[in-house]
């Protein structure tokens, strides 16, 4: 978490939340303008974030069914039989 105090990017970037995933780490990597934000109101989003991302995590560990773009893209499917998949 980095605050940004560089006046040249004070009205550019109020708030950038970067991730990536490398050898199955998730990192975030999180830069916010300090006149915008207070450090404690970013610290809590940044809770927050990492808390449903945890909770994504953990659901679908638990459900083997859940779908790829992969595996839709190869399915060969009309429309109609990707919208009955999701009802």
């Amino acid at each position: 978490m980095t605050a940004d105090t560089d006046e040249d990017h004070e009205h550019f970037v109020k708030l950038d939340v970067t991730c990536w995933i490398t050898d199955g780490l998730l990192t975030v990597a999180l830069r916010y303008n300090s006149k915008s934000y207070l450090e404690a109101t970013i610290r809590n989003l940044l809770d927050r974030y990492l808390f449903h991302i945890q909770t994504i995590i953990g659901e679908l560990s638990e459900d083997d069914t859940h779908l790829t773009t992969d595996a839709l893209d190869a399915a060969d499917l009309s429309s109609e039989e990707l919208e009955a998949l999701f009802e």
